[in-house]
């Protein structure tokens, strides 16, 4: 039953993420009866904001640009993307069933407690991004060749380039950071936690957060927020930690969840 549910879980949050996309281009695509940012903000709040775009605010969009398109020219449309995906790169397709196979397996790995590989799934995301972001560059390219609109292949292509920008940057000054050794000695003298998960023996690949840090004639402060995997002998465990350091202390971890 816990099973079940575990898998339940994750696939209601896999639908709702992918309608959550949907609502977003279909609502910036067309005409809409409302505020699009309040109807978009709403379509990304977990799992209720994709059921209340799907039962209220699909029927406030207005798809005129497409009222008139003949059943040729839809066809056509179609065929463009098909043709598009057909000739993308062996290797690019073989990235991609990569990906999506990396992605699954973390989460059944960490649905059924199977202490292995738990980066997979953020493994998994970092790649399928980079290979959307490689689509929007091929889409883009072949829009040009017949002069078609290519704006809303420009927007998808630098907001995930520009994400994954910050992804890296952020991964590197945060496992290079002071607050993530302070993180992982802290963790290695939680006894508490030792007795749960055992002796640690290594932390996720791909730690993930925020740090923010200030500095004046004083001194410097600021606050982080760590999210990794901690590998124990016995069981891994996910958790967020979160650091303050101010202008007289060193940088000190005030919670575990």
């Amino acid at each position: 039953m816990l099973i079940f549910s575990s898998l339940l879980i994750v696939f209601a949050s896999l639908a709702s993420l992918v309608i959550t996309v949907v609502a977003i281009f279909q609502i910036l695509s067309n005409d809409f009866k409302g505020s699009k940012v309040l109807w978009i903000v709403i379509s990304m709040i977990g799992i209720i904001g994709p059921i209340l775009y799907l039962t209220e605010g699909r029927k406030r969009i207005i798809k005129k640009e497409y009222q008139n398109i003949s059943t040729e020219q839809t066809f056509a449309f179609k065929k463009y993307y098909f043709e598009l995906i057909v000739n993308l790169n062996i290797y690019i397709k073989v990235a991609f069933m990569l990906a999506i196979t990396l992605i699954v397996l973390g989460y059944l790995l960490i649905s059924f407690d199977i202490y292995f590989f738990w980066e997979s799934k953020s493994i998994g995301y970092q790649l399928l991004f980079v290979l959307i972001a490689i689509f929007f560059r091929k889409d883009i390219i072949a829009r040009k060749k017949i002069n078609a609109k290519t704006s809303w292949s420009y927007v998808g292509f630098w907001i995930i380039t520009f994400n994954l920008f910050i992804k890296l940057i952020l991964i590197i000054v945060l496992t290079n950071s002071e607050a993530y050794e302070v993180s992982k000695k802290h963790l290695s003298n939680d006894t508490t936690l030792i007795k749960e998960i055992g002796e640690i023996k290594g932390y996720s690949i791909l730690p993930d957060g925020g740090l923010s840090v200030s500095s004046d004639s004083i001194g410097s402060s600021g606050t982080a927020t760590i999210n990794l995997i901690i590998k124990g002998t016995k069981k891994y465990k996910e958790a967020t930690l979160s650091l303050e350091k101010t202008q007289s202390t060193d940088w000190l971890v005030i919670g575990i969840e």
